[in-house]
């Protein structure tokens, strides 16, 4: 098992940032530890991956499930959804050292095994979650027995694609946030070339009006409502 996470790891350095937070349709109450589910069907790896984000767990699957669409009970507590997994599907429970429950592998009603199965979640975008407190304290603590599993280099590799993904977003937020500030910029700077121009080339203001207006969709409606009011 060592050996798949640190490859998991490893593969992560050229994963793009996938995390951000999915629309998932299951939520988890933390005060009666209890899965709400939909009431229509809902797709098997959008089940695997909430499921293991809450619970902690290294979920697993078979790529022939992610696409298979289930309908739940509406509301499950942790072992009546493991449960329900075992006696719809076939599931392969791991255990740490210490004889805790750790991992869950999801395969089809009748099988035991597979070449080919699909991670619910990627490690760093679950310790993102439990750093960031989107996970309650079980699921932290199960991740945690899960990175204590890890060697030494591992765990090291592990924390670094956590940091590194965070900076990413950090500079793709402060790169957002000064793209809109330029762009904010050039429309007001924009808006009292217009302001001048109606008044004084109406041709003009026209023809900037036409080509610009598509990149700034409320051009005209700053014009005209900034117009009446005194230039500084």
């Amino acid at each position: 098992m060592k050996i798949i996470l640190l490859t998991l790891i490893l593969l992560g350095l050229n994963l793009q940032e996938s995390v951000a937070d999915p629309a998932f349709n299951i939520q988890y109450k933390q005060s009666s530890q209890t899965y709400l589910l939909p009431e229509n069907e809902i797709l098997g790896h959008e089940l695997f991956s909430f499921f293991g984000l809450q619970s902690g767990l290294e979920i697993r699957f078979s790529p022939s499930l992610a696409r298979q669409k289930y309908l739940l009970p509406r509301i499950l507590s942790e072992q009546q959804l493991i449960r329900w997994l075992t006696s719809n599907l076939s599931t392969v429970e791991g255990f740490n050292s210490k004889n805790k429950l750790i991992s869950l592998v999801i395969l089809p009603k009748g099988e035991f095994q597979s070449d080919e199965l699909i991670f619910a979640n990627d490690p760093v975008n679950e310790g993102k979650a439990h750093l960031l407190g989107q996970t309650n304290h079980t699921a932290k603590q199960r991740f945690q027995l899960r990175v204590a599993e890890f060697t030494h280099k591992q765990q090291q590799q592990l924390d670094y694609q956590i940091e590194k993904n965070f900076e990413r977003e950090e500079h793709a937020k402060k790169r957002n946030t000064e793209r809109r500030a330029r762009k904010l910029q050039r429309q007001s700077a924009l808006v009292e070339q217009l302001r001048f121009e109606r008044s004084n080339d109406p041709e003009l203001y026209t023809r900037l009006l036409e080509v610009n207006k598509k990149r700034y969709p409320d051009l005209e409606a700053k014009v005209l409502s900034e117009a009446s009011q005194p230039m500084e």
